[in-house]
């Protein structure tokens, strides 16, 4: 009885914290988890997102291309993602012992057409803490669907101006149980509902120099059926990219800063008449954060015509880039015109 009083307890706690805690949660997916570009050059993208990828970094950059349809997985490895999909479409308390202790993963599909793009993403977690009296497995999947449009405001050629709007709607289910000795004690499915919108300007000042801001999580909040509802807090990033063709190569340098002082900065090499693009960049975080906890990502594209096949991967805080240091691998396929 005392084992069962005690996951009683800790489930009312947990409500409780949820209810305070997920709607940021829900909102925070780091940005370099989604396109492969983006993730390779540490997420310094907010002057240089295009079609679908507009909707996360910036809408500004949608339109910019006549046709562009992607999808991507995110993951700490492909494993997971096999891992994750057992654990949200059967759950079994009896197979519980075999689940990783912690798991993210994230995926996208958008299409941009003309000056319109749309995109559904998802983030999903799982977790299992295993302690002498009590199992807890939490498994959370937050979905999104987007929309947006970017539009020329002014356009002479050498200074170009563009605007882009989009808005976003959120959903949340949480999974919870308690176990002992692989009976449900306590269980919980919360599920809550959320919106915001973002806004964005990009401005070519020269044809190699390009300036970007955006405004993310615009009138946001999330609520929890049954709760009151909670405030989504907006992001500002200013960002800038400079462009410098050279005979058969071409660089891109990137960098964002943005309203929670996180600076993020990425190169891209194009080689082999742009067959092959090359990417680095590092995340940094608030000085107030620990300052070892820089992040590094690298990345990768086959460019076939109209096609590209991409992989990126980012480091652990304070990592150096090595196949032991990974934290999270991000792969995509992507057509554009």
């Amino acid at each position: 009885m005392r084992h069962i009083l005690h996951g009683r307890l800790s489930y009312l706690v947990f409500v409780f914290a949820l209810v305070l805690a997920f709607p940021s949660a829900v909102s925070a997916a780091d940005p370099s988890d989604f396109v492969v570009r983006a993730a390779g050059m540490g997420g310094a993208y907010t002057a240089l997102s295009s079609g679908p990828a507009g909707l996360i970094y910036n809408p500004a950059g949608i339109g910019l291309r006549i046709f562009e349809a992607t999808v991507n997985l995110s993951a700490p490895t492909m494993d997971d993602l096999t891992t994750l999909g057992m654990l949200l479409q059967d759950f079994d308390p009896d197979d519980y012992e075999d689940f990783p202790s912690s798991l993210e993963v994230g995926g996208m599909a958008g299409l941009s057409l003309g000056p319109i793009a749309i995109a559904g993403k998802v983030r999903a977690l799982a977790s299992v803490t295993e302690n002498e009296e009590i199992d807890v497995i939490q498994l959370i999947a937050a979905p999104e669907i987007a929309a947006g449009l970017g539009f020329y405001v002014f356009k002479t050629g050498l200074i170009n101006l563009r605007m882009g709007v989009s808005g976003h709607y959120l959903q949340g289910t949480d999974a919870y149980y308690e176990l002992e000795d692989g009976e449900i004690v306590a269980e919980s499915v919360l599920t809550g509902k959320g919106q915001y919108f973002s806004l964005g300007a990009m401005a070519d000042i020269t044809q190699f120099l390009t300036l970007g801001f955006s405004a993310r999580n615009l009138a946001g909040s999330f609520t929890f059926e049954g709760e009151e509802e909670e405030k989504l807090d907006p992001v500002y990033t200013v960002g800038a990219a400079l462009k410098a063709p050279l005979p058969f190569i071409g660089i891109t340098l990137a960098a964002d800063a943005d309203s929670n002082k996180e600076l993020r900065y990425g190169a891209e090499i194009n080689v082999a008449a742009n067959l092959l693009s090359l990417r680095v960049g590092q995340i940094k975080p608030p000085a107030s954060d620990d300052p070892t906890g820089t992040i590094t990502t690298a990345g990768a594209s086959l460019n076939l015509g109209p096609l590209t096949a991409g992989l990126a991967a980012r480091t652990l805080p304070g990592q150096s880039l090595s196949f032991n240091g990974i934290e999270r691998v991000v792969v995509e396929g992507t057509i554009r015109f």
